[in-house]
């Protein structure tokens, strides 16, 4: 999904040359087998299986009043109050990224500290050419998010809590990082709190490794 759309044919066809992918887009797909097109298409409707709307908040929103603990309660409030989380990941989808056709970017001070500004990954501005999308990524949600680790768009950071801790401070100054970002004064009993109320939002079930024919 990263290789640029001049590769994407190529890319296809590297897939379709391994023999599990090749039986399985020939069973899917027939004639057409393994194209960017197709490849595409199997992708969405894979995306499409990931729905996660039981997970504990959801049900503790729904009446369940043992769903939560008392400290994920206390990180609940704090994720909508004093430590300003749901500004950008607001309930149900927790990110505002759905909430508009082109999406909300933000620069957070990520991939910046002792880099020089022509090394830095520009991200959006990447699309729009603007500068204002300088070094600035999508909100991403934060269902599952405690299963999800490393965390931000380059991985850098390898725990929970200290992307928390991150986003719950000042950031690294740079010349488009957003005024959203701000020390909240978050205690380390309060940073921990909100650890807890994301790993809430755990999604029900297990991964499991298909058997795929000629792996």
């Amino acid at each position: 999904m990263g290789v640029g759309a001049d590769n994407l044919d190529a890319k296809a066809a590297e897939i379709g040359a391994i023999p599990g992918y090749a039986e399985q887009f020939e069973a899917v797909f027939g004639d057409r087998g393994a194209t960017a097109e197709t490849v595409a298409e199997a992708i969405a409707s894979y995306e499409r299986t990931l729905i996660c709307d039981d997970t504990r908040f959801d049900r503790f929103g729904a009446g369940d009043a043992s769903a939560l603990s008392g400290e994920e309660q206390q990180g609940m409030e704090l994720f909508n109050g004093k430590a300003g989380c749901a500004t950008c990941h607001t309930p149900p989808f927790f990110s505002l990224q759905f909430g508009t056709p082109e999406g909300m970017y933000y620069n957070v001070g990520i991939g910046v500290a002792g880099v020089p500004e022509e090394d830095v990954d520009i991200g959006r501005m990447a699309v729009t050419e603007s500068d204002a999308d300088w070094a600035a990524f999508k909100v991403p949600s934060l269902r599952n998010v405690a299963r999800s680790a490393p965390y931000f768009h380059d991985g850098s950071v390898g725990s929970l809590e200290q992307a928390v801790r991150y986003m719950a401070g000042p950031g690294v100054a740079n010349r488009n990082l957003t005024p959203l970002l701000m020390d909240r004064g978050l205690s380390d009993e309060e940073v921990r709190a909100v650890v807890a109320f994301l790993g809430s939002l755990d999604c029900p079930g297990e991964l499991v490794e298909p058997e795929l024919p000629g792996f």
